[in-house]
C-alpha cells in the first residue's frame, strides 16, 4: 500500500480537503453533507476521526513554530480573543510576528498564563536583571530589589525553590510572592528569546513584560470615542489626532532611515506638553508621555511596527471559528484547532500555499514550517 493511505480508508487529497474545509470554519456536519454532495459516503464520526488523527502532528508542528519565532525574530506580537471550551469562558492568545503566528487557548488570561506560553512547557525561575526590572515596574521597594542584588544568577528549576527563598527573606506577602515568581519566570524565559526581542501589544496588563513596545492606534483610540461637549474642543480634537498622525509618520521615517531622531524627540516631547482645554485629552496626552520610551521603540528597532494591527488581524480566524462552532468540547480538538490555525496562518505569512501544505502532510511528506520560519528570518537579518 502507498504510504499515504496506510492506517485510513480515505487518501491523501480527500483527508486534506477534509481539514482545510475544517480550517475554513466549517463544522463537521458541514463538512458531511458538502462531501455527500461528491457520492462519497462518509460519517460525521469518521470526518471526526480523519481530523483528530491529524491532531498528534500538527500540534508538534506548532509547538516547533512557536520555538523558532521566539528564537529568531526581532519582534513579536501578541493579542487575545475570548473563546469557548466545554462551554466555559475562556481566552486565545495569539503570538506571532512577521513569519509566523501561534495561537492557543487556556481558562486564562493572566499574565501567569503567558508567561507559561512563553515558557513552552519549560519551567524555570532566574534571578537576573530582568527579574530585578520586572520588580521595579511593578512598584517594588528599593531595599527589596537591593536584597535581590546578592542572589543575581541564581536559578530554580521549580516554583518551590524560590518561594523558599522568598520565604528565608521574610517576604511573606501573597501579591509580593506573586509579583516575584513572575519576575522569576520573567528572568527565565529572557534565555529562551532572541537577544534584543521587543514585544509589541495593545498594552494589556498581562502583555506588559521585558522589552515591550506600545501600538500606536490602541493608544490613540481614546480620542476617538471623547464626546466633545463644545465646538472648540471638538476642533481641539481633531488638531491633537491630526498632530498624532504626522507624528506617527516622522517615527515611521526616523525608524527606517535612522536619520531626524532629534527631531522626532523634539516634537514628541513638544505634542505632550502640548495646552489644551479637554481634561480627556489631556489624560490620552498625559498617557503618551508615560509610556514615551515604548512609543518610540522603533527608533531604536528599525523596521518595527507602531501598531498591533496585525496581530488582530491574525486572530480574526479564531473568533470565526468562535462564533461558528461555538465551544470545544474535548482536550484534543482544543489543541487539533489551535495547531491547525497556527500552521494555516504560518503558511500565510511564509507565502507557502496552505492547500500544498495539508497534502503534504497527508502524504506523510510534510513541509517544516519551523525551519523555514527560521530560514526566512536568519535570511532577513544577514548582512547583503
Amino acid at each position: 500500500m502507498p504510504l499515504e493511505v496506510e492506517g485510513s480508508h480515505f487518501g491523501a487529497e480527500l483527508r486534506a480537503l477534509i481539514q482545510g474545509l475544517y480550517a475554513s470554519g466549517m463544522t463537521q456536519p458541514a463538512i458531511s453533507q458538502f462531501i455527500k454532495n461528491f457520492g462519497i459516503e462518509i460519517s460525521e464520526g469518521q470526518i471526526h476521526n480523519l481530523l483528530m488523527g491529524e491532531a498528534k502532528g500538527y500540534t508538534e508542528e506548532s509547538e516547533a513554530i512557536l520555538s523558532a519565532g521566539l528564537q529568531e525574530a526581532p519582534y513579536i506580537r501578541v493579542d487575545d480573543t475570548g473563546a469557548k471550551h466545554c462551554h466555559k469562558n475562556g481566552y486565545t492568545t495569539h503570538i506571532g510576528g512577521q513569519y509566523f503566528s501561534y495561537y492557543k487557548t487556556t481558562s486564562s488570561k493572566s499574565r501567569l498564563n503567558f508567561l507559561k506560553l512563553l515558557a513552552q512547557g519549560k519551567e524555570g525561575y532566574v534571578i537576573n536583571d530582568a527579574f530585578i526590572w520586572h520588580l521595579f515596574e511593578a512598584g517594588i521597594e528599593d531595599d527589596i530589589l537591593n536584597t535581590f542584588e546578592a542572589y543575581k544568577e541564581k536559578k530554580y528549576g521549580t516554583q518551590k525553590g524560590l518561594s523558599q527563598l522568598l520565604k528565608r527573606l521574610g517576604l511573606t506577602s501573597k501579591k509580593l510572592q506573586k509579583v516575584c515568581l513572575e519576575a522569576g519566570m520573567v528572568g527565565f524565559i529572557q534565555g529562551m528569546l532572541k537577544p534584543g526581542q521587543v514585544l509589541l501589544s495593545d498594552r494589556a496588563g498581562q502583555f506588559l513584560i521585558l522589552n515591550h513596545a506600545e501600538c500606536w492606534v490602541h493608544m490613540e483610540r481614546p480620542l476617538r470615542k471623547l464626546v466633545a461637549s463644545s465646538p472648540e474642543i471638538e476642533s481641539e480634537i481633531g488638531q491633537v489626532r491630526k498632530e498624532i498622525w504626522a507624528l506617527y509618520d516622522q517615527v515611521k521615517v526616523a525608524s527606517l532611515t535612522q536619520k531626524g531622531k532629534k527631531q522626532v524627540l523634539a516634537a514628541y516631547d513638544a505634542l505632550v506638553a502640548r495646552e489644551v482645554v479637554s481634561p480627556g485629552i489631556r489624560k490620552v496626552l498625559d498617557a503618551f508621555k508615560e509610556n514615551r520610551e515604548g512609543m518610540l521603540k522603533a527608533l531604536e528597532h528599525p523596521g518595527l511596527p507602531l501598531h498591533n494591527n496585525d496581530s488582530e488581524r491574525d486572530i480574526r480566524g479564531m473568533v470565526k471559528f468562535r462564533n461558528i462552532s461555538g465551544s470545544t468540547k474535548s482536550e484534543e480538538g482544543r489543541s487539533f484547532r489551535d495547531s491547525l490555525m497556527t500552521v494555516k496562518q504560518t503558511c500565510y505569512r511564509l507565502g507557502v500555499n496552505f492547500w500544498e501544505y495539508l497534502k503534504s502532510s497527508a502524504r506523510r511528506e510534510p513541509i517544516d514550517l519551523a525551519t523555514r520560519v527560521r530560514q526566512r528570518y536568519q535570511t532577513a537579518t544577514s548582512p547583503p
